[in-house]
């Protein structure tokens, strides 16, 4: 049987299997921010399929950083009680569960009016919004939300947290030099640019201790000069390991057009490069479809795969593969970003409800 199913420790945690559920947003969240009955089912329905590790998508650390307003929320007390919920069904059903905490930055939606906030006034990615640049005191207030976030998931039952500085939210437009164009002590070079994350990491080690399970999720590439990039993500992954992360997941910018040409394991490259440089732990996201694919990954070097809207498409499809199905179904054809709202499934191959 392939390797992918072996067990691992992470830090503390021991998995059942090398095969990660990546954090992916759904459409079934309440709107005041907290879990609903439809997550915790498709929590558990995930667990019960053998998944090793289910990273929770996105919960937001403050309000002001939502993407939407059915975006789940770990922004106060009031919401640890709704995640307890989640975490509880997932450990009953036999596998672990870590919660993403961000804030969405540039890429928020607009409350009373207010434009989002970002390091500068660089639109997200695909948005003609210009978000207001944030000022040093209220980055140092939402380093302390985000360590405040840590906090309330590991109370609400979460076997460690992931912090999200990928896909242009707030921290990864910070890290990243096409959308940070500061020149105080946050902008510049990437021991500025990761400052931000740098102290959230560190606040929440600080706080849960050395032995609870942090991570960090990462762009593997940016849209201008990735090749100077590269090291910037060495100094990040050396960063990482002296402040105890337990891995770091790596994504990257452009996984949708990738997916969309039909390319299968599109960073693992460059990740199995950083993997040799800095000895610790890497996951790897975009464009694992099939067993070949993932053992393909970790004879890379690669500890382990994680996968997002083949889990949208199969939410049983560990146990799929384990019984001798090959490849995911999924065609990485991204409907699925729309699709509910338009038609009520999920996936292209679930049927319409009538």
């Amino acid at each position: 049987m392939s390797k992918v199913f072996d067990p691992m420790e992470l830090k503390n945690i021991r998995l059942k299997n090398r095969i990660v559920r990546s954090a992916t947003v759904d459409p079934f969240g309440n709107k005041g921010g907290t879990v609903s009955d439809a997550q915790v089912e498709l929590y558990r329905t995930l667990a019960e399929n053998n998944v090793g590790l289910i990273i929770a998508a996105q919960s937001g650390v403050a309000d002001a950083g939502r993407i939407s307003d059915d975006q789940n929320l770990i922004s106060r007390d009031s919401f640890i009680d709704s995640h307890r919920r989640l975490t509880d069904a997932v450990h009953k059903a036999g596998s672990k569960i870590i919660l993403q905490i961000s804030h969405c930055g540039a890429g928020a939606m607009s409350i009373d009016g207010n434009p989002p906030m970002a390091p500068s006034d660089v639109p997200y990615p695909g948005s003609k919004v210009i978000p207001r640049p944030l000022a040093v005191a209220e980055i140092e207030e939402i380093i302390g939300q985000f360590i405040a976030a840590a906090v309330r998931a590991k109370a609400a039952g979460y076997d460690g947290v992931q912090v999200h500085g990928a896909h242009g939210y707030l921290l990864s437009s910070f890290i990243n030099p096409v959308q940070n164009k500061r020149t105080d002590e946050y902008g510049g070079g990437i021991e500025n640019r990761f400052k931000m994350a740098e102290k959230v990491i560190r606040g929440i080690v600080n706080e849960l201790g050395p032995d609870y399970p942090v991570l960090l999720k990462i762009n593997s590439n940016i849209e201008e000069n990735d090749e100077t990039y590269y090291s910037d993500l060495v100094y990040v992954a050396k960063t990482c390991k002296s402040l105890g992360v337990s891995a770091i997941e790596y994504s990257g910018y452009n996984f949708t057009p990738l997916g969309r040409k039909g390319l299968h394991n599109y960073y693992m490259d460059r990740v199995s490069a950083l993997r040799r440089e800095v000895d610790l732990p890497v996951i790897l996201v975009g464009g694992v479809r099939s067993l070949q694919d993932m053992d393909a990954v970790l004879s890379s070097g690669i500890d382990m795969v994680s996968l997002s809207r083949p889990f949208i498409c199969e939410p049983d499809l560990v146990t799929r593969l384990r019984n001798g199905q090959e490849k995911a179904t999924c065609i990485s054809c991204s409907k699925c970003f729309y699709l509910y709202y338009k038609e009520g499934r999920r996936c292209v191959f679930h049927e319409a409800k009538s």
